[in-house]
């Protein structure tokens, strides 16, 4: 494994062992998930909420460098943007758990409010490496034609990564609309994946 594979893992196994700090002090049934709000909707035991996101981190980690060993597609520079993407991915993770763990242990706050530079630096983090990603069979508009096609692929993911990196930079206005992880960012990323998706297959239809 790559150096940076390794960090994506200490990550995930830093995220547990900080989790484990917490634990005593947890109460007995944390909150597990918060509206758009920024409002606690739903709880768990805190045996299975407090290591429900180290968990996932450490499994998600684990199967994206499994299923970059397996991917007949990739090259050695796109196994740096797929290890920086992981890397993110882990830090994201660990960085909302740690959100989680001071909230329940300590004073609560709007976590909406705290959410959304994450969120932010994660699109656009994800946008980057779309954008300049080659074929692979991990990361990217994954399509049956922009597999086939390097052209059609390469025009695919540009448009793609460069719309979630706008989204992204447009995300920062959230703190100030109302329910804007919605408006600003949940509708948009949809509206851009369809539109990509679309632009894409009339691509491979004219190039048919």
């Amino acid at each position: 494994m790559r150096k940076i594979q390794y960090s994506s893992i200490i990550i995930a196994l830093l995220s547990i062992i900080i989790t484990n700090l917490f634990y005593p002090n947890l109460p007995a049934k944390i909150a597990a998930h918060w509206n758009t709000a920024g409002i606690v909707d739903g709880y768990l035991p805190k045996s299975i909420g407090s290591f429900l996101i180290p968990g996932f981190t450490l499994f998600i980690v684990l199967l994206c460098i499994f299923l970059q060993k397996k991917d007949t597609l990739t090259t050695e520079k796109n196994n740096i943007y797929l290890d920086s993407i992981i890397l993110t991915l882990s830090l994201f993770f660990m960085y909302v758990q740690l959100l989680i763990l001071f909230w329940n242990t300590y004073q609560p706050f709007n976590m909406t409010y705290y959410l959304i530079p994450g969120i932010i630096l994660l699109m656009y983090a994800c946008g980057h490496v779309i954008e300049h990603v080659s074929r692979n069979e991990i990361a990217g508009y994954r399509l049956s034609w922009t597999l086939k096609n390097e052209k059609i692929w390469k025009k695919t993911n540009v448009l793609g990564g460069r719309l979630f990196k706008i989204i992204s930079i447009l995300g920062i206005f959230s703190f100030f609309v109302h329910n804007g992880l919605i408006f600003l960012f949940a509708i948009p990323v949809f509206l851009s994946v369809i539109g990509t998706i679309v632009y894409s297959y009339v691509l491979s239809r004219k190039d048919a």
